[in-house]
């Protein structure tokens, strides 16, 4: 995987989704995007640096062979357009859900549901 932090990354089609927030990111010609009336100057060498930070992370991840999409918040109200982009750019789904599925059945084979009990309880959750 590359660094950075991305939000939603796919490794087996080495594709990445980054979720940005428009006013973190300074989205351009974006309502929710701003900058603050107070400490204006501190903020746009904020945003300024952030959006270097994005450029230089998503550099890496396409040097690294990942492909990024980059979904903003604003974007995020039109499902219908948001879901056409994102089957777009994820193309079709495979079969099965994962590589130990028995062939026809989206299930894992094995006992999952015990494999799940331990995995909570080395986190420490009660079940």
């Amino acid at each position: 995987m590359f660094r950075g932090d991305p939000t939603l990354p796919f490794r087996d089609r080495r594709k990445a989704i980054l979720v940005h927030g428009c006013f973190w990111h300074a989205h351009e010609n974006c309502s929710i995007s701003r900058v603050p009336k107070t400490r204006s100057e501190f903020w746009q060498a904020k945003f300024a640096a952030n959006r270097e930070r994005d450029a230089r992370l998503e550099g890496l991840a396409r040097e690294a062979g990942w492909k990024c999409l980059v979904v903003w918040e604003c974007e995020l109200a039109d499902e219908k357009r948001l879901a056409t982009e994102l089957r777009s750019y994820l193309g079709p789904t495979r079969a099965g859900r994962s590589a130990n599925c028995k062939q026809g059945s989206s299930r894992p084979e094995g006992n999952t549901k015990s494999k799940y009990k331990s995995r909570l309880r080395r986190n420490g959750r009660r079940l």
